[in-house]
């Protein structure tokens, strides 16, 4: 399977995910992503405002614990191995723990990717016959791209393919793919062992 889906928070509402339960890892993992704030903001902790950049968050191994229903350890040591993979970076006090979403712009439908596909979208209802001589810069731009990048992440670890991807974002050939070959690439790249 390929493409996106987007998951709203909103979702942590419903009954399914209100169940109580032990998470498994890939929930947790999630629950992360949920909590972390989408853009950069400023929050009221014990009488000081304390500035939280987007992708990061507040909370406690305490918290954690009783909503994954994990034992206190058990999420100590999860952080700490994606800590290790440079999933999260975590910084801990005596009052509370911050997490930080590595790379976490790559887990976002950013604007320009929807500004993207709004833009697909409305070529595609003027004109449905694509252009095959722009279809073939494309995929050779692919091409180039996926050999280019493949070399970086096979054999890499989750962390190190995310930052090589995020790099090959970047790359001009990449912003001249339509969103379904952006899609595509970050999947084949991401799925390379």
């Amino acid at each position: 399977m390929e493409g996106w889906i987007r998951i709203y928070r909103k979702i942590q509402n419903h009954w399914l995910w209100k169940q109580k339960r032990k998470f498994s890892q890939f929930e947790a993992w999630i629950s992360l992503l949920f909590k972390a704030n989408h853009k950069d903001t400023k929050i009221m902790f014990e009488g000081k405002v304390i500035e939280l950049k987007k992708g990061s968050f507040i909370t406690s191994e305490v918290k954690l614990s009783d909503e994954w229903n994990w034992s206190r350890d058990t999420v100590r040591k999860f952080l700490k191995i994606l800590q290790k993979e440079k999933m999260i970076n975590k910084i801990t006090t005596t009052k509370y723990t911050s997490i930080s979403i590595e790379n976490w712009e790559l887990y976002q439908f950013s604007q320009q990717q929807n500004r993207q596909q709004n833009r697909q979208q409305s070529i595609q209802v003027v004109d449905s016959t694509l252009d095959t001589d722009n279809n073939d810069n494309n995929n050779i731009y692919y091409l180039s791209l996926f050999n280019k990048y493949k070399e970086q992440i096979s054999g890499k670890k989750f962390s190190e393919k995310i930052k090589a991807i995020g790099e090959c974002k970047k790359e001009k050939q990449y912003s001249l793919l339509n969103l379904e070959q952006q899609e595509k690439l970050f999947m084949e790249l991401m799925s390379l062992k």
